[in-house]
């Protein structure tokens, strides 16, 4: 039975640390393969975020996609270059079989040179770009030491040269021998309108991506701004715990107020404090926290009855409010000038809506202490997280009487905050003040902005890699999109040559050419653009704090979508309309 067993382990392992606290422990039982992927346990790393991961799959097959579609476009416009060539072999006995064999095996052999190409790009690319830091994995392919990494690209070599290969196969050997040869403008309808479902496709995905690219870039925006309730610049968190794993290092938690004292003698620190919790409730420059989490606590409620919540616990000195600038809203911070501050505490805004409280929070118990003070609202736990009740405790910093087992589960913070002026002199100051009373003990330190901004620091990552694959999904548009309009225009030379010699202008020559393109590419703007609604509102969905969906994203990434699109029809069609008509009329 996994309670007695659980029972056992902390009677054993436990109690003699967590006894002596008040605190309460807890295990379970998870199987080790969800442990990557789906643990929500803050200390099983590595872990992965399978939100993402399916993210990254969806980008990588958009662009995939469009890749595939530039290739059946272009296939299926040199249709009528193809046509004599399949009537010719028809008549000389080529079956369908036969044709199709032939055009599906020209585009494995594409697929399988970009394959090659795309690995050798793969390995430049981890070599010579940063896209490593990007993904906080030294990435690398191992192609001689993992075999089955070269079966695994040739299957999927397979696969697009499969895909993108099979409508033209079929289409170019459908034609007839005679309509073949003598060109039939006629039988290009069907073509034509394949064509125009694969322009809008592709502009449909790369709206899609431009728009979820500039809505993550404002969310990511707004929480960098957002106001957290506390000061965050100037913070400098250096872990200095009870225990004392470095040989020659002493235990220093019954030291605070003399490392306190000893630091305020520089003008440019304003304010020390020591904390058991970092403000985000998480390990900080790899210093574990392990207490102080949420857990339950028993609180007065308005009839006097006591009953059990869920609350933040955090311990510190009694001027950490003031050093973190924590607002108060009601009553008062600690004050050593009253003995019995010890046992008080304050709490936030939510703990009191929580208790339905209103105005009477003051002098409320928190098991045997009183409230004293209500400090207004603060995250204490990512933008992912609503802000939750939390209660904020002090200590006489005397941890002397506790026993070793005790002090060693300490996770003593030093929240030192600084003016800002000469940081570098200041740091140094800090180090030797701390290496003066513990010289053996590394100097470790972190700016709380900096710990605050890592806590996002996947979703910056996964914001800056959809940029990358948005400017390559537009590339890649715009190369399909070229090509296109070169066939285009070449099937439209006399037409365009009649047009001159009547009066139309190059710009009118261009916008005829553009027309329908652009037509095709406002549609696939609108479908886009409701898919990255859908998409970045299941994004949106894991912030409890939320900028919402600007629609001017959706009418910035038309926008772009419609002048890249006829730019690059623009740019080609400019030469045909610039050329002497009487060529034009010539042209076979």
């Amino acid at each position: 039975d996994w309670a007695e067993v659980s029972q056992a382990f902390y009677d054993k392992h436990m109690k003699e640390r967590f006894g002596p606290r008040g605190l309460r422990w807890r295990s379970w039982l998870q199987p080790l393969a969800d442990v990557h992927l789906y643990s929500t346990v803050d200390d099983d790393e590595p872990r992965a975020n399978l939100y993402y991961l399916y993210a990254f799959a969806a980008v990588a097959l958009f662009i995939l996609l469009v890749a595939c579609i530039n290739y059946m476009n272009l296939a299926t416009a040199r249709s009528t270059k193809r046509a004599r060539e399949v009537g010719m072999r028809k008549i000389l006995g080529a079956g369908r079989g036969a044709l199709i064999a032939q055009f599906m095996c020209e585009s494995l052999l594409y697929a399988a040179i970009a394959t090659v190409l795309g690995l050798m790009l793969v390995e430049l690319v981890f070599y010579f770009t940063g896209i490593n830091n990007l993904l906080n994995k030294p990435l690398t392919l191992h192609l001689t030491q993992e075999p089955e990494l070269i079966a695994y690209a040739a299957l999927f070599s397979l696969g697009v040269g499969l895909l993108a290969g099979l409508y033209p196969a079929l289409y170019l050997s459908s034609w007839q021998p005679l309509t073949a040869l003598v060109g039939n403008k006629n039988s290009d309808n069907s073509s034509a309108r394949f064509r125009a479902t694969l322009v809008f496709t592709q502009f449909t995905i790369t709206v899609l991506v431009i728009a979820s690219a500039i809505l993550m870039m404002q969310q990511m925006r707004y929480v960098a701004n957002k106001d957290l309730g506390f000061e965050k610049t100037n913070k400098l968190i250096i872990p200095w715990d009870g225990y004392a794993p470095f040989e020659g290092s002493i235990g220093v938690l019954q030291q605070t107020e003399t490392i306190k004292n000893a630091l305020l003698q520089n003008p440019r620190i304003t304010g020390v404090a020591t904390s058991s919790r970092s403000i985000l409730g998480e390990s900080m420059i790899g210093i574990a926290q392990g207490a102080d989490i949420a857990g339950t606590t028993s609180v007065e409620s308005l009839n006097g009855s006591m009953e059990d919540i869920s609350a933040a616990r955090f311990v510190g000195s009694m001027d950490f409010p003031q050093v973190m600038q924590l607002q108060l809203a009601e009553g008062r911070y600690f004050d050593p000038s009253f003995g019995t501050d010890a046992a008080n505490v304050i709490v936030n805004e939510a703990l009191v809506r929580r208790m339905g409280w209103g105005d009477q929070a003051l002098g409320k118990k928190i098991g045997e202490k009183s409230v004293i003070g209500v400090v207004k609202d603060f995250n204490f736990a990512s933008l992912h997280q609503s802000i939750g009740p939390a209660v904020i405790h002090t200590n006489s910093g005397d941890y002397r009487q506790d026993t070793g087992a005790v002090r060693i589960i300490v996770p003593l913070n030093l929240v030192v905050s600084v003016s800002g002026e000469d940081l570098r002199d200041t740091i140094t100051f800090i180090e030797q003040t701390l290496r003066d009373i513990d010289p053996a003990r590394p100097f470790q330190f972190a700016f709380l902005d900096d710990l605050l901004d890592t806590s996002y620091q996947s979703e910056t990552n996964l914001m800056q890699l959809i940029g990358i694959f948005a400017t390559l999904c537009i590339f890649i548009s715009c190369l399909g999109l070229y090509g296109l309009a070169a066939f285009t225009t070449e099937q439209r030379t006399r037409e365009i040559g009649i047009r001159k010699v009547l009066g139309a202008s190059s710009w009118q020559i261009i916008a005829l050419l553009s027309r329908k393109v652009l037509d095709l590419v406002l549609a696939g703007a609108l479908l886009g653009s409701l898919l990255a609604w859908l998409a970045i509102n299941k994004w949106l969905s894991s912030f409890a704090y939320r900028a919402g969906i600007d629609p001017l994203a959706f009418v910035i990434a038309t926008l772009a979508a419609l002048a890249i699109a006829y730019a690059t029809i623009a740019l080609q069609s400019y030469k045909a309309a610039r050329g002497d008509p009487a060529q034009a009329l010539h042209y076979e």
